[in-house]
């Protein structure tokens, strides 16, 4: 009588819903889930674990529990086909709705209603229609694992973050941007070898460096595409107010070589990654001083001064880049690196092939530039410390300074705001400080 699935009138009768859970078996073990697991597991709430294993008292992932009790796979399997008999739940709406003529890659990122994948793959190639047949590759993922689909344009998880936790779902997101960051760090990697051993580089020549780098080029060669899919023509602006243009924005106004645009990405992007990674080790006296707004913008930014003086500090101590290597062109002659003791403020010779190596750490770390107490991490020494120049370098100088400096440290100063101001508890070290 509930929800008018039976109908009293004297007696309690059938009616056409009723009859339905009788005869549609997919639909009775729908509502046998939603009784059985789903009702239980919404009733509690965790963040590490799903309601799910709270009230089955389980540690095991959702779908590994089930595949151990052939009932209830069984039952899952049903469910969801009834479930996805439904209107609203057709493909159609998808494809209506979104712009795919920009997109030739799109990985469907999916579960199943089995646990042999091996079947699930034959079915859906039986299925196909021969005229799309070859456009289509299946193949078995597990996707807590590396995504071994690169470079796609879409990666489409349909009804699948909702079955995890946080943590899981986290863990499935990151595996799929796992093969980019891979790319990124082992083609850093390769380059800093190459910087060590220019002469032998060729002994570090190997295909997967290649593939890293590749990678990498390809991922922000469909940014900078796409970008200029959604640019004007610069003539449209010419009596328009000054506009704010993204880097990549700028550069496509200025040329339209795309190996020239992603020379210069390449240049700031991944700098600026690494710095910002290193230089988030903050001592408990930041999360104490750090002033707090509303909403932070760059200029409040660089009005914290405490904030800034801790990044400072920490880039001091843990310089992104440690060294850098130079090789002499032609014989020459520097003014100071030489002499028997100090510091070695004489003249050197360099001979043409040589290399020199400028070693920031070190320079960083000077007793008599930073005080007796330069390897102690003090954000104050800052407030009134004066800086003899090319002492302290975090993003080199001159001509050859770092193009993303900027971009890192304003990146490092909105992250150090966010964790200061969002969490209830910070741990550096032994140490934690509950707000």
């Amino acid at each position: 009588m509930t929800y008018r699935i039976f109908r009293e009138a004297g007696l309690v009768a059938h009616t056409a819903a009723s009859k339905l859970l009788f005869t549609d078996r997919r639909l009775r073990k729908w509502l046998e889930m939603i009784a059985e697991e789903m009702w239980p597991a919404a009733t509690k709430e965790g963040r590490q674990l799903l309601g799910f294993n709270i009230a089955h008292k389980s540690d095991n992932p959702v779908f590994e529990d089930l595949a151990k009790d052939p009932r209830r796979a069984e039952q899952y399997a049903l469910a969801m086909t009834w479930f996805n008999t439904s209107p609203r739940l057709e493909p159609y709406h998808l494809v209506q709705a979104y712009a795919w003529q920009n997109h030739t890659t799109l990985v469907d990122v999916g579960g199943s209603d089995s646990s042999d994948q091996a079947e699930v793959i034959r079915q859906v190639e039986a299925s196909l229609p021969s005229d799309v047949s070859h456009q289509v590759r299946s193949m078995e993922h597990d996707f807590f694992q590396e995504q071994p689909v690169a470079k796609a344009d879409v990666y489409f998880l349909h009804w699948i973050l909702h079955d995890w936790s946080d943590t899981y779902a986290v863990q499935i997101l990151r595996a799929l941007r796992q093969e980019l960051l891979g790319s990124y760090n082992y083609g850093q990697a390769g380059v800093g070898k190459r910087m060590a051993f220019p002469k032998w580089a060729f002994l570090l020549h190997v295909k997967k460096f290649d593939t890293a780098c590749r990678n990498a080029r390809d991922f922000e060669a469909g940014y900078v595409q796409q970008a200029k899919r959604q640019m004007t023509p610069k003539s449209n602006h010419l009596d328009a107010p000054e506009r704010r243009l993204t880097l990549m924005q700028g550069l496509l106004e200025e040329t339209n070589d795309l190996e020239d645009i992603l020379n210069q990405l390449m240049n700031v992007f991944p700098p600026a990654h690494e710095a910002t990674g290193v230089a988030l080790k903050l001592r408990r006296e930041v999360l104490e001083k750090a002033p707090i707004h509303q909403e932070w913008n760059p200029d409040h930014l660089k009005a914290a001064s405490y904030l800034q003086n801790t990044i400072r500090e920490s880039l001091r101590l843990r310089p992104a880049i440690g060294s850098v290597v130079r090789a002499a062109l032609q014989d020459t002659v520097l003014p100071v690196g030489g002499g028997q003791t100090g510091y070695g403020q004489d003249p050197i010779y360099v001979e043409k092939g040589n290399l020199v190596m400028f070693s920031f750490y070190a320079m960083q770390r000077r007793k008599d530039i930073f005080g007796d107490d330069a390897e102690v991490f003090r954000p104050e020494r800052w407030e009134t410390l004066q800086l003899p120049p090319w002492s302290f370098l975090p993003f080199r100088g001159g001509r050859r300074s770092c193009p993303g400096r900027q971009l890192a440290l304003t990146e490092m100063a909105y992250a150090t705001v966010q964790l200061v101001t969002r969490l209830r508890q910070l741990k550096t070290g032994t140490q934690s400080l509950n707000s």
